[in-house]
């Protein structure tokens, strides 16, 4: 697409670079039936055209560099519309105040506010906020619960989005994974996500009485991870390893084997070049004395002694790009 073409759709130049860093690119098209089935099951959504064409060309898309304002830094904006899933009563509130069908289609401001779009155009939507618990409080166990796992485990699925029999398409979360993050999903993850996929349990204070850890049941928080998926197949010795999710707060990956094995989260401990605040995450942690950058590399030192972290490696990305960027100038 030329600037002209750019213009013409309303972009500026900044945002079809912006698109076009994230894997966007003139006639991409997404299925979106993956989104379309979750959303039904859990609300009163029901995908029109305009909604639908959006996510089909933007479906996926983890995007950089948009800021809020002339002061804020800029933030991600996630085009996902899963986030909004039993948010169908704020949709419905959003709608009669535009005086039109909003439906999402992702979020910004780290989750906090969701992204929806009507038929004629696009509109913020309201502050995230999650009803797990509310759920959790009132969902009834199946008759079968015992058998197949622990009731407690019953119980948090449920309230998580699953049920007995579900099956969805996972045909948008295939593609997206082929396209941009170059995974196959195989047979055994295929299976796992028709009945599992999009059930989660959001994170929580540790003070919070439920023992359960946070978990997220959607292989596109691995979309760009597939060096780091790959590397750490390597590491613990299996092949095909495909991305389910994530738990621990991003911290670790979820995934599967191509012979359906799962492998143990410890094992798939998230790369430290992608942790957003390193030393923040170090400060809450280690408590006093405070954290100084400079004792990075003896803390990693330390860590690889005990057996916390197999090597004290890690990715900057941003100088990679960088570099990029140079090597496109010359």
């Amino acid at each position: 697409m030329s600037v002209t073409e750019a213009v013409g759709r309303g972009w500026s130049p900044r945002t079809e670079g912006v698109l076009r860093r994230v894997g966007w690119r003139p006639g991409r098209s997404v299925p979106t039936s993956t989104w379309e089935a979750v959303l039904s099951e859990r609300g009163s959504f029901a995908a029109h055209e305009a909604a639908r064409r959006f996510l089909s060309e933007f479906g996926g898309l983890v995007t950089y560099g948009w800021p809020a304002d002339t002061t804020v830094t800029s933030s991600a904006i996630r085009f996902d519309p899963l986030a909004a899933a039993w948010q169908d009563e704020r949709f419905a509130w959003a709608s009669r105040e535009v005086g039109a069908s909003v439906h999402p289609v992702g979020t910004a401001d780290e989750g906090a506010s969701f992204l929806g779009t009507t038929r004629p155009c696009g509109s913020p939507g309201s502050r995230w906020c999650s009803p797990f618990r509310r759920r959790l409080d009132t969902v009834e166990t199946g008759a079968d619960a015992g058998r197949r796992w622990p009731v407690e485990t019953d119980r948090v699925l449920r309230a998580g989005g699953w049920y007995p029999g579900r099956s969805i398409p996972t045909e948008t979360w295939e593609s997206l994974l082929l396209q941009t993050g170059d995974f196959e999903m195989h047979d055994a993850a295929r299976r796992f996500l028709s009945e599992f996929g999009a059930v989660g349990m959001p994170y929580r204070d540790m003070s919070a009485p439920l023992r359960w850890a946070e978990f997220q049941l959607d292989p596109l928080l691995a979309l760009f991870d597939a060096e780091i998926i790959h590397d750490l197949a390597e590491q613990v010795g299996v092949g095909g390893l495909c991305p389910l999710g994530m738990r621990d707060r991003g911290n670790q990956y979820l995934a599967m084997a191509d012979d359906g094995t799962k492998v143990p989260p410890h094992l798939l401990d998230k790369d430290t070049g992608r942790v957003k605040d390193a030393k923040e995450e170090l400060e809450r942690g280690l408590g006093m004395p405070v954290f100084r950058e400079s004792d990075g590399p003896a803390v990693a030192r330390k860590a690889q002694e005990h057996g916390l972290i197999p090597s004290p490696r890690g990715r900057n990305r941003s100088y990679a790009d960088f570099v990029g960027d140079l090597t496109g100038w010359t």
